[in-house]
């Protein structure tokens, strides 16, 4: 496979973003051709803080997830000043949307491996999950994720997952990779049902969806062995 389609997902990432546009479906397909735009553009100027970007499109509900990784936050605004037009853009074809970034504190597979890499292709799901909670808890659903992780680490069509510990004490999300939508589901309401209720009860805000995953980019920025 080509390096500039891996993103790869590794225990102790820093500045991983997910940024959430609520986009009406009918939009989807631009929403996706203007953040393509936005990664050729990083890579045409090769901003060094740059180092992966992956396009979501919801399968079921009206939301397209830019999920990626600088360097540091920092990337953002540089590759936003460059892009600006385009930037806009992306905010005219949504109803709403924010970027929060996180550190991946725990990377689990199916085949034990700390390390798995986010690919585009139509036998990959992603299933993402952002919550929102009090500051003073979010080390215990930093805990709960941890233990749904270990839960579902054995289940049929799991193959990885990473938690992510806001950069802000009061953002916490999970990024799973599953075979098939029918595979999680079959999950979440069956073996790791209370744990993910757990998590669930923890927090003041939870969006869980499915995506496809449409895109990765590896940039022109990115060091060898990022």
């Amino acid at each position: 496979m080509a390096e500039d389609t891996v993103f790869p997902q590794r225990r102790d990432a820093r500045s991983i973003g997910i940024n959430v546009f609520a986009t009406p479906r009918e939009r989807h397909g631009e929403m996706l051709k203007t953040l393509g735009a936005i990664a050729d553009l990083a890579d045409s100027h090769a901003l060094p803080k740059n180092m992966y970007s992956s396009f979501h499109p919801a399968i079921e509900a009206s939301i397209v997830v830019n999920y990626v990784q600088y360097a540091d936050p920092t990337g953002g605004r540089e590759l936003a000043a460059v892009a600006r037009p385009l930037v806009d853009r992306t905010h005219e074809l949504s109803t709403s949307h924010e970027m929060r970034y996180y550190d991946a504190v725990d990377v689990v597979t199916a085949g034990g491996s700390f390390e798995f890499a986010v690919v585009a292709g139509k036998d990959t799901v992603a299933i993402i999950s952002v919550y929102v909670v009090e500051p003073d808890k979010q080390s215990e659903l930093i805990d709960a994720l941890q233990s749904y992780a270990g839960i579902v680490k054995s289940a049929d069509g799991f193959t990885a997952m990473s938690v992510l510990q806001g950069q802000k004490p009061e953002h916490a999300a999970a990024y799973e990779v599953w075979t098939d939508i029918a595979a999680y589901r079959r999950s979440a309401t069956s073996v790791a049902r209370e744990a993910l209720a757990h998590a669930r009860a923890l927090a003041t805000e939870v969006l869980i969806e499915a995506y496809s995953v449409v895109r990765v980019n590896r940039h022109r920025g990115a060091a060898k062995g990022d």
